[in-house]
């Protein structure tokens, strides 16, 4: 009875580490998806809108020569180049205050955007597979010690409950101490 008691009690202190473990692990990996189900709409945003102004850039900059390279004489012409012009110079203001108001919602510098926003991001989906992964092992062993402990339960059914109880409640103090001499 007593060894029987103290393989289902190691047993019980493994299985709640393993519980504790896997609501940890399950709980990171919650705040990590709904930071990536975050950020990766939030890059995708921010990549077309550097796109658009990339491209009202250079059709400004295309207006701009075609205007500066026509002659005084067209003067239709340049009313009509002017007011593109300045239609594309309002959008593209607005396109710089949607990426700035974007990037200072998700605490970014314009500078370190490009380059930190898409890091942080690959970085977290690393993370998240370390997570996944230890989950998987975590869930395994889990599975393993309980598959144990329904051998041990079937071992303890010739036994009487009320002695494996005792002598269960016995291990407790034992195995704490043990475990402050350790730790």
């Amino acid at each position: 009875i007593p060894a029987l008691a103290d393989a289902m009690e190691n047993l019980r202190k493994n299985l709640l580490l393993f519980c504790y473990q896997l609501g940890y692990l399950r709980k990171g990996k919650e705040r990590l998806n709904t930071s990536l189900n975050t950020l990766r709409p939030a890059l995708a945003q921010y990549n077309q809108l550097a796109k658009d102004i990339r491209d009202k850039t250079k059709e400004r900059r295309s207006l701009l020569s075609e205007k500066k390279a026509l002659s005084a004489v067209h003067v239709f012409r340049h009313r009509e180049l002017a007011a593109k012009i300045a239609a594309l110079t309002e959008d593209l203001q607005e396109l710089c205050s949607e990426k700035n108001m974007l990037l200072a919602s998700l605490a970014y510098t314009e500078e370190d955007a490009a380059d930190k926003f898409p890091k942080d991001i690959a970085a977290m989906e690393q993370s998240l597979k370390q997570l996944e992964e230890q989950e998987q092992k975590y869930s395994a062993e889990l599975d393993a010690a309980l598959a144990e402990y329904a051998g041990l339960r079937e071992q303890a059914q010739g036994v009487d409950p009320v002695q494996l109880y005792e002598a269960r409640q016995r291990q407790q103090p034992q195995r704490e101490q043990r475990h402050h001499q350790t730790g």
